[in-house]
């Protein structure tokens, strides 16, 4: 179960990130089209796509293998320095949620000034 797992999360981030390799958490935002941290408008309550903020998968074998082997490494912002450390799944699922989520509402850390504004909101 564990290695079908990976290979869906695998599968799903080459197709939508073009990275043939698995990973912890991927987001799929409704509302690209926003600015960063931007909710959308108001909008009906019937429109249930509008409502949806968007999809996140978190892949628990993956978190719980790195949980197994936490690392020793400097402190810095954001969430994989802040897990790095950690031998617990349920923080690091904590953590992840909220990365997530920050990608839901268009944060990205591409470029370095995107990373510094991601971690401050994270």
């Amino acid at each position: 179960r564990d290695r079908r797992h990976r290979r869906s999360v695998r599968k799903l981030n080459t197709q939508y990130r073009g990275m043939r390799k698995t990973t912890d958490v991927l987001s799929f935002p409704f509302h690209d089209e926003l600015a960063p941290g931007a909710a959308p408008d108001v909008v009906e309550d019937d429109d249930e796509d509008m409502l949806n903020l968007g999809d996140i998968v978190i892949s628990m074998p993956y978190v719980a293998r790195k949980a197994s082997k936490p690392e020793a490494v400097e402190s810095g912002p954001g969430v994989a320095a802040a897990m790095a450390p950690l031998d617990c799944v349920d923080g690091r699922v904590q953590l992840l949620v909220i990365h997530g989520l920050c990608h839901l509402l268009n944060y990205d850390h591409e470029t370095e000034d995107e990373f510094e504004e991601m971690a401050a909101v994270e």
